[in-house]
């Protein structure tokens, strides 16, 4: 009886540990599962630096698609290392299920000695909200002194002797025409800014019969003829030729009527009487077609410009007047 038992504790015995073999097989094939599932690697670009040198310590994630990783988050420091910038990876996709991201650490230091960038946790969650870990590796990095450890530490050294710059007349000479060519340039640019800049431009007259023959020339090129504003020429002809008046015998013909016009001219005797009457037929003409809405025929439309050019010609002032008395040449005559 007693042997009946206890080979039955013994079957137990050994199901309980066949049972406890397994699950300990299941949990590490899970393990491995999970670790086919979210692999991380990391890597640094230097393993020595000096003292204020930066390294960039990088974080690589390989994941299932299934997978949700939390990536960590901004540190202010990492190991002994301050973290001065903190960035992502673009993701990479490897076949249709594996995917890569990760995280890089911009880090430096100070101070000397051997540094160890600790673990890092990385989560992630299944879709049944399961949470799934790994773990980084450390990372061990030498920080060393810029200077060397078997350089000499010295005192202060005393200020050095001053040095006797050796005298060269060839650069004495050219500094001297450096200088001399400055001068001048500079004096050039002054007088001209502060003198001639200044001085009051020369003011060109333009004498009575020139500014007519400008405006009978611009009146020309307008077509006016030829597109039969025939009223619109006469106005402008008529304008030039009182203006010319005007100026050249100081009369006030643009602001008189005709008959006032043609009496002023008179009574002052500025002109023959041979061009009185030549004025006076002239500017009853221009009034008919202005006013009265006479047709001119194309012979009379030439003669109203040639009459007011030849009368330019006839009555302008002398030129070599002008010039034999220049201190009157702003008095109109």
């Amino acid at each position: 009886m007693k042997r009946v038992k206890n080979r039955t504790r013994l079957v137990l015995a050994v199901f309980c540990l066949w049972c406890a073999c397994c699950a300990v097989v299941f949990a590490e094939e899970q393990q491995n599962a999970d670790k086919e599932m979210l692999r991380v690697s990391t890597s640094v670009d230097k393993s020595i630096i000096t003292i204020g040198e930066k390294i960039t310590y990088t974080v690589r994630i390989m994941y299932n698609k299934d997978l949700e990783v939390i990536l960590p988050e901004f540190v202010n420091s990492l190991g002994g290392f301050a973290v001065k910038d903190f960035g992502r990876l673009k993701e990479k996709k490897y076949g249709k299920d594996m995917r890569e991201i990760g995280v890089w650490y911009l880090l430096d230091t100070y101070l000397v000695g051997s540094y160890i960038i600790p673990e890092i946790t990385i989560n992630a969650k299944d879709a049944g909200g399961t949470i799934v870990s790994v773990t980084t590796p450390e990372i061990f990095l030498e920080v060393i002194s810029v200077v060397a450890e078997d350089a000499e530490f010295m005192d202060i050294r005393d200020i050095k002797t001053p040095r006797n710059i050796p005298f060269n007349k060839k650069t004495i000479v050219l500094i001297c025409i450096l200088a001399a060519l400055m001068i001048g340039t500079l004096s050039g640019i002054s007088y001209w800014y502060f003198i001639v800049r200044k001085r009051p431009k020369p003011i060109k007259i333009v004498l009575p019969h020139e500014a007519a023959y400008a405006e009978l020339g611009r009146i020309g090129t307008l077509g006016l003829v030829e597109k039969g504003a025939i009223k619109e020429y006469y106005f402008l002809i008529t304008a030039c030729l009182r203006k010319y008046l005007e100026d050249r015998f100081a009369l006030k013909a643009l602001e008189q009527t005709t008959e006032e016009f043609v009496e002023d001219i008179v009574k002052r005797r500025v002109l023959e009487d041979r061009y009185n009457e030549l004025l006076r037929d002239f500017l009853y003409h221009c009034d008919y077609v202005k006013f009265a809405k006479y047709d001119p025929v194309h012979e009379e439309i030439q003669k109203t410009f040639d009459t007011v050019k030849i009368f330019v010609d006839e009555t302008k002032k002398d030129e070599a007047q002008e010039e034999r008395a220049p201190e009157n040449a702003g008095e109109r005559t």
